[in-house]
C-alpha cells in the first residue's frame, strides 16, 4: 500500500511540475532538471508524513498476536503471528552509540522474534520512534496479560 501511495503522490508531484513549466512556457529539458532536483525534498516530506500519519495496534488474544498497521485509516498491513511461534519480544540497542535506535532504525523499534521454518526466524516490527518508557510500557502490559492467561512462556 506505501508503494501505490508513494506512486500516486509522485505522480500528482510530476504533473504540479509540469503544469508549472507548460504555464510559464519553459523548456521540457527544465522540467528534468527541476523534478530530478526537488526530488530529494520530496521523499523528505514524504517520510515525514508517513512517520506523523501512520499508527500501529497491537492485539494480544489467546491464540495469536496481531498487529496492524495504518497510513491514516487505511489499513495496509496486518501481520498475525501465532503465541505458540514467538521466540522472543526485545527492542534493539545500537552497539556504536549505546543509545536507541533512533536514526539506524526509525520506524521498527520493537522487535518479535517467531519461529518460521526449522531453521529460519522472522521478525516482525513494532512501534514508531518508540522511547524507553513505552518500550518498558507495552511490556508491563504484554507480561500482565500474560499472567492472566499465561500464553507467553517467560524466562
Amino acid at each position: 500500500m506505501k508503494s501505490k501511495f508513494f506512486i500516486l503522490l509522485y505522480s500528482i508531484y510530476l504533473i504540479y511540475v509540469g503544469v508549472h513549466i507548460y504555464k510559464f512556457n519553459l523548456d521540457i529539458s527544465l522540467m528534468k532538471k527541476v523534478s530530478l532536483e526537488t526530488s530529494f525534498h520530496f521523499l523528505v516530506l514524504y517520510f515525514i508524513i508517513l512517520l506523523v500519519k501512520s499508527k500501529e495496534i497491537m492485539i494480544l488474544e489467546k491464540e495469536e498476536i496481531t498487529i496492524k498497521k495504518f497510513f491514516t485509516f487505511i489499513c495496509y498491513q496486518t501481520n498475525k503471528i501465532k503465541v505458540n511461534d514467538v521466540k522472543s519480544i526485545y527492542y534493539e540497542v545500537n552497539s556504536l552509540t549505546r543509545k536507541f535506535n533512533i536514526f539506524v532504525d526509525m520506524t521498527k523499534n520493537l522487535k518479535i522474534r517467531t519461529k518460521f521454518k526449522e531453521f529460519e526466524d522472522k521478525i516482525y516490527y513494532f512501534g514508531i520512534n518508540l522511547s524507553e518508557e513505552d518500550y518498558r510500557e507495552i511490556i508491563a502490559k504484554i507480561l500482565e496479560y500474560n499472567e492472566a492467561l499465561n500464553i507467553l512462556q517467560v524466562e
